[in-house]
């Protein structure tokens, strides 16, 4: 029997107990079973009861970002508040037999549907500082570059090139395209926000997840904290600003927060 674990609600299972449990759940009449693309066990469990309650608005809630940009700390402030599924991921946008899909970054890194009406809140830091924010990581934990449980070399690079020795000369965390990738229209809701926003922004975050008024969430982030890197006093600055050039100019041009309303029903929310 195999020992690999399986997730369900962020509880841990076997996987052949995790499958048990998910066909059994299947025959009940008063849930609604949604699962990740592909042959795995993970799933979410959605009380039909709840849905029909909230006018059949239960979306899926992620928070998106390409890694040390607040994805955590929102993710882990927002979930335990929020009526619905919410999940994290530092992948990119991917269209996959027609269908929009994000990979998870927890869990199994399992490929998930975005579906009519879910809300994506995207999280973008300085890149510089995203960029150093990886090598104090890879510093401390080299295994978690290549075996972590977030799949970076999977969700943002795809490259057995060593990390430590590219980074001051080529954009290897592909950031520039991640900034592309999520930060514009698409045909479902985005919240874009700058990490150094976060704070401020709290409320319209609660407001685009709650959906004209269907529920109320209420959450709360610590108080900011400085960063504890800051590219303005790298060594290699002069070389960091002429490799990362292009993506800094487009980060910067970005406004503090933007939304993108994939759904015409919802022109009206904010």
């Amino acid at each position: 029997m195999s020992k690999k674990k399986g997730y369900s609600q962020g509880v841990e299972y076997s996987v052949p107990h995790l499958i048990q449990l998910k066909e059994k759940l299947k025959q009940r009449s008063d849930l609604r079973i949604i699962e990740p693309l592909g042959q795995n066990p993970s799933f979410i469990i959605r009380v039909k009861e709840q849905v029909s309650r909230n006018g059949g608005y239960w979306p899926t809630v992620w928070v998106v970002s390409p890694g040390g940009s607040g994805s955590s700390l929102l993710y882990d402030n927002l979930a335990p508040a929020c009526t619905y599924s919410t999940l994290k991921s530092h992948s990119y946008y991917v269209k996959w037999k027609g269908k929009d899909c994000i990979m998870g970054a927890e869990d199994g890194g399992f490929m998930w549907e975005i579906k009519e009406g879910d809300k994506i809140i995207y999280l973008y830091a300085h890149p510089l500082n995203i960029l150093l924010s990886f090598v104090k990581k890879i510093e401390n934990d080299l295994e978690s570059w290549f075996n972590g449980t977030h799949h970076y070399t999977e969700l943002l690079c795809n490259t057995d090139e060593s990390f430590m020795d590219t980074y001051l000369h080529k954009d290897i965390l592909n950031l520039e395209r991640h900034l592309d990738c999520w930060w514009r229209q698409r045909d479902f809701d985005i919240l874009c926000v700058k990490y150094k926003y976060l704070h401020e922004h709290v409320d319209d975050m609660a407001r685009f997840i709650e959906g004209s008024g269907r529920c109320e969430i209420n959450f709360q982030l610590p108080p900011y904290k400085k960063r504890t890197t800051d590219w303005r006093i790298h060594p290699q600055k002069g070389l960091l600003l002429k490799t990362y050039a292009s993506v800094i100019e487009k980060y910067e041009q970005k406004p503090d927060y933007e939304l993108f309303i994939g759904d015409p029903l919802y022109k009206n929310v904010f």
